[in-house]
């Protein structure tokens, strides 16, 4: 009888609860842009509590949203194509450990933007999709940092890269090359469930970047560095 009465009130309710996935994929768009528009206001929903473990501070908790009301939210899409060769290259930039102010300084784009833009392609459906449009087998998505690659697979993109890493190689590097290896070293770390702060590097020197890959080795992490000479 109970489960009759509550059919009867939804048919008469005429409307269904959404999960922001269902609502993404009614609309387009991605989970990470529903839950923006949630916290914004922009889409009325229910935080759902104590289900499967969750709490109203888990990061993780669910939001449910009317159908009417996600099918009344009129969905907006940025005015730049996520998808394009511009974002291709800004999403292997940043794959490889490059700041938002490098990947700035490679594109026409300014620094928060080339940041911003990384994180809403950072997830595991895009970086999917991207490598499959471009070929970018080099890349892969871990669960730590995202979308992780190893420079030396695309140093032809790279080129200020690799002669950065040549000139560390050759016991010559600036301070620009030490600042940008150890970032590119501790993303690599990251990737590999160390906990470090890529974007916090201090102050670095020759010398830093050598303590950074001693420590890398031993802790069984083989650095992205150019191979040594053989001799002959």
């Amino acid at each position: 009888m109970l489960n009759y009465l509550v059919e009867l009130a939804q048919e008469r309710w005429g409307d269904e609860w959404l999960t922001t996935r269902q609502v993404a994929d009614l609309k387009g768009t991605s989970t990470r842009q529903i839950g923006q528009s949630i916290f914004r206001g922009a889409i009325p929903a229910i935080h759902v509590v104590g289900k499967d473990g969750r709490h109203e501070n888990a990061a993780w908790s669910l939001w449910a949203i009317k159908r009417s009301d996600a099918e009344a939210w009129q969905f907006k899409p940025p005015a730049f194509d996520l998808t394009d060769r511009m974002h291709a290259f800004i999403l292997l930039a940043g794959a490889i450990g490059l700041s938002g102010t490098n990947i700035a300084s490679l594109t026409r784009v300014s620094h928060s933007t080339a940041s911003v833009r990384f994180q809403m392609m950072n997830n595991a459906r895009h970086v999917k999709k991207m490598i499959k449009k471009y070929g970018l087998e080099g890349i892969e998505y871990r669960f730590k940092v995202g979308a992780h690659a190893d420079w030396r697979k695309f140093a032809h993109r790279f080129p200020q890269v690799r002669s950065a890493f040549e000139r560390y190689h050759d016991g010559k590097p600036t301070l620009d090359d030490c600042y940008l290896i150890v970032r590119i070293l501790k993303n690599q770390m990251a990737a590999n469930g160390t906990k470090v702060n890529v974007n916090a590097p201090g102050k670095v020197s020759h010398g830093t970047v050598d303590d950074l890959v001693a420590r890398m080795r031993k802790a069984g992490i083989k650095p992205y560095l150019l191979p040594k000479h053989r001799k002959r």
